[in-house]
């Protein structure tokens, strides 16, 4: 007999509770993994965190996330890992996690600004100046020429659905990861092929009228 019933508002409800928490779930496993896989350890840079909705800690988060950034620093002489989860965007919205390595240059931890993973994304789709993104397929590489942000990121983004198992979570992020942070490039896209991955930036320009819109809605 097939489940006739009608999905409620409840129901809506539980199920986004669960996708953030399942995504949190991925995140810490990966950072875990992370340092496994490089036998480094990499510190939750929780002062660096944001959460669009509702409020700046996503792995304390219960419910309402659209976007969140979450970075972790190597204490070794690696690169930093970012880890950017999104539930927003324009139609059809194709939940998605967005990784890759964060090349701080010269400068230290303590000179680069909080703001500095979300800029590394939202100024990208907003088209600021001083910071810019080129493709490198799989990867897209964002440059800044700005003194408190990162030199280079080079990121990823993958279907959130695409990951279902631990299976997946080490051959889809943790691996090519690894290698990223190490900058071993070729290794981390010989790693990805076969992978599905989404393009980004996105093709459409968001203007930050429309993103308030969206948030204060």
């Amino acid at each position: 007999m097939s489940d006739d019933r009608v999905a409620t508002l409840q129901d809506v409800f539980e199920y986004l509770q669960d996708v953030a928490r399942q995504s949190r779930r991925i995140i810490e496993d990966a950072a875990e993994a992370l340092r496994k896989e490089t036998g480094c350890y990499f510190e939750h840079m929780r002062r660096w965190d944001y959460v669009i909705k509702p409020n700046d800690h996503f792995l304390e988060t219960r419910f309402g996330t659209s976007r969140a950034w979450v970075t972790y620093a190597p204490r070794e002489k690696l690169l930093t890992a970012l880890f950017y989860i999104q539930f927003y965007g324009k139609p059809p919205v194709v939940p998605a996690l967005m990784y890759g390595s964060l090349d701080l240059g010269k400068r230290s931890v303590d000179k680069i600004d909080r703001w500095a993973p979300y800029n590394t994304v939202r100024d990208v789709e907003r088209g600021k100046k001083g910071i810019k993104a080129e493709q490198d397929s799989p990867f897209s590489i964002v440059t800044s020429a700005r003194k408190d942000c990162f030199s280079e990121a080079r990121l990823v983004r993958v279907p959130l659905e695409s990951i279902t198992s631990q299976d997946d979570l080490q051959r889809i992020v943790v691996k090519p990861l690894a290698a990223l942070v190490h900058g071993k490039v070729a290794e981390a896209r010989e790693l990805l092929k076969g992978v599905e991955t989404i393009e980004w930036p996105p093709r459409f320009a968001e203007t930050e009228e429309q993103e308030e819109e969206v948030e204060e809605a």
